[in-house]
């Protein structure tokens, strides 16, 4: 996914019982992916809204494990990553825009 407004703060906050709501979501076995590409410069006013300012993936990350998810693992994706979106194709262009993916099991 390539989550935007509540879905992204739903994940990247991480609101522990929306990450339950998505874990359910998901058939045994299957691996969630996020892919974001927030630039703070660009993205200040839609953080802000969305109570993020202090972004930090690593604690993203973290947040993942505790609300239960293991092996959870984030990489920094090359402009051609496999998820050419629409909205990415428009993005990609502008400096300072890196796609990030976090991934996990689902638990």
């Amino acid at each position: 996914m390539f989550p935007w407004g509540s879905l992204l703060r739903a994940v990247v906050a991480p609101e522990r019982d929306q990450l339950a709501r998505i874990s359910r979501l998901c058939a045994p076995g299957a691996r969630i992916e996020v892919v974001t590409a927030i630039e703070p410069a660009a993205d200040a006013g839609e953080l802000r809204r969305l109570g993020l300012e202090g972004l930090s993936l690593e604690a993203t990350a973290q947040g993942w494990c505790d609300a239960g998810f293991r092996d959870v693992a984030l990489a920094a994706l090359d402009n051609d990553h496999p998820y050419q979106t629409t909205w990415w194709r428009k993005i990609r262009q502008r400096n300072g825009r890196t796609a990030v993916l976090l991934s996990a099991p689902a638990p």
